[in-house]
């Protein structure tokens, strides 16, 4: 028979043991101190760079993320998320992140040069490497010479390009640099010659999908379209899939699309727009409906093509929405509106010369001369072979009482010397100076 109160101590016991096991492991916890955050921002490093290897691109945003949550003094951490960015295509992600940072390492001065090249900002590119106290190892400075190439390039400047590329070639950045020089030979109309280096760079690397990517648009825009589709088909079959479509896949299949449709192939230039459909619906609708709004425009529907645009705008869609409202509200006459909205959403480094042109006489009609001083200071230089916004830059320094304004008047004029308007401005620019012949020839010209 049990003791009265045995079974009792026995649970006192064991809930008395219990509590000392819990305490011991709790004690040792504690005695162990938290995790260390350097430490875990490491881990997540490795995952992030670990799933960026296996395409998952989506979980190495989030693994970078919290690598930066508990680290933000480490580079590595910053360089690991904004590399993920450009790979992505997201540069203006990339850009805010290196600005944060901070890009005075040579690594993210590199970066910063990249992205900026990728959306078009030529000349903030140049200034980057240009105005950098960074100091650059051997590998490094192949780079820095095929970034500057790109910058001059783009800006239109193909001999200086073509001598920062050469620069480029004796480094790291070779493959890259024959790349530039193929495409600067198709820019100046000698297709046999860009396709001979990029023959030989896919001979030498006929995985590099950068080199077949280019030598299918050179034979697209020479309708060699068979050509075209065996070079968007050998770059398709090295791009990795991924689960966010890289850029580079993302031109492939829109090449093809339009290659087959060439060839007359239509059914199977619909398989690869469905999966660029899939993979992208939003851009997709957003292209199309500003096509649209386009169409409307040319065809005087300003009404409806501004409730639309105002709608994209409300619902977060691209600037092209913006721009193209205040070239709407320009049509109109709402001059106020249209110089907001251009200002707002066009970036004057990267809006073609009409679209600069819109926003340049709105501020001028508006009497706001200083702006349109400070909007075209900066592009006269990279735009220096644009007549119009050499004129309009002289005009806007002219009605400034500033008399160096006739030097780009003059400039634009060389370049179209049947632009009456600027004839007349320099008409009254002698007349200002009382040199009634000078007016007198320039007026006659005018007329």
């Amino acid at each position: 028979m049990a003791v009265p109160g045995t079974l009792s101590v026995k649970v006192l016991q064991i809930v008395s043991a219990r509590v000392i096991v819990l305490s011991l492991a709790l004690s040792g916890l504690f005695a162990c101190g938290a995790p260390d955050p350097v430490e875990q921002s490491k881990i997540h490093l490795k995952q992030s760079e670990a799933f960026q290897q296996q395409g998952q691109y989506r979980a190495a945003l989030i693994e970078s993320r919290n690598a930066l949550r508990f680290n933000t003094r480490d580079m590595n951490v910053w360089l690991q998320r904004i590399e993920l960015f450009n790979q992505l295509g997201r540069y203006s992600s990339a850009l805010e992140l290196i600005d944060k940072f901070g890009p005075n390492h040579p690594v993210l001065v590199l970066e910063k040069a990249s992205a900026l090249n990728a959306v078009k900002k030529h000349r903030s590119a140049l200034e980057v490497l240009q105005n950098t106290k960074a100091t650059f190892d051997k590998s490094q400075t192949s780079y820095f010479h095929l970034y500057r190439g790109q910058a001059h390039a783009g800006m239109g400047k193909l001999e200086q390009a073509r001598l920062e590329f050469q620069k480029a070639a004796t480094g790291d950045a070779s493959v890259e640099a024959m790349l530039g020089i193929a495409r600067i030979e198709a820019l100046s109309a000698d297709s046999e010659t860009a396709m001979v280096i990029l023959r030989r760079v896919i001979a030498n690397h006929p995985e590099n999908t950068s080199a077949l990517i280019l030598a299918a648009e050179i034979a697209h825009y020479n309708k060699n379209y068979g050509e075209a589709e065996d070079y968007y088909s050998a770059a398709l079959s090295y791009l990795p899939t991924t689960d966010i479509m890289l850029p580079e896949r993302l031109k492939t299949l829109q090449g093809l699309s339009r290659v087959l449709t060439m060839l007359n192939r239509s059914h199977e230039a619909l398989v690869y727009k469905r999966i660029l459909a899939g993979h992208m619906p939003e851009h997709v609708l957003s292209r199309d409906r500003l096509q649209q709004n386009i169409r409307r425009i040319k065809e005087g529907k300003l009404d409806e093509a501004e409730e639309d645009l105002l709608a994209m705008i409300e619902a977060g869609t691209d600037a092209q929405a913006g721009t193209l409202l205040g070239i709407v509200n320009y049509m109109q006459g709402d001059l106020n509106e249209a110089s907001d909205l251009l200002t707002t959403y066009l970036d004057p480094e990267t809006a073609n010369s009409q679209a600069l042109q819109l926003l340049v006489s709105a501020k001028f009609q508006m009497d706001e001369i200083d702006q349109v001083l400070a909007i075209l200071g900066p592009e006269v230089q990279s735009r220096e072979d644009d007549a119009s916004i050499l004129g309009l830059y002289g005009l806007a320094m002219l009605a400034k009482n500033d008399l160096a304004g006739a030097k780009y008047v003059k400039r634009a004029l060389k370049i179209d010397p049947g632009n009456s308007r600027l004839r007349l401005a320099l008409v009254s620019y002698y007349q200002q100076q009382g040199q009634a012949e000078m007016a007198l020839k320039q007026a006659r010209l005018a007329y």
